[in-house]
């Protein structure tokens, strides 16, 4: 498993992420993303804008996600998700 940061509307760009990917092309790896800042909205459109982020590091890789766990909090009607666990796959 591999795990991204996010905080104040970021996500961290450590060395390894690029490598991470090319090496699991044509395969299934699980990917966490820990939220320092929480994300304040719904777990699809957190997905949604982590697949794309990672899809935008290089224009050969394609990821998309699978199956997902999170753990998020509700407070004053907002959704706030702590973590996200992302099966992904990476084309």
């Amino acid at each position: 498993m591999y795990t991204l940061i996010y905080h104040k509307d970021r996500f961290n760009r450590p060395d390894t992420l690029l490598p991470f990917l090319k090496n699991n092309i044509g395969k299934s790896p699980l990917l966490r993303v820990d939220c320092i800042s929480p994300y304040q909205g719904m777990p699809q459109d957190f997905i949604r804008e982590t697949c794309n982020y990672l899809s935008c590091l290089d224009p050969d890789i394609n990821v998309t996600h699978k199956v997902t766990r999170s753990v998020s909090t509700v407070s004053d009607n907002k959704q706030c998700i702590e973590f996200i666990e992302i099966q992904v796959n990476v084309a």
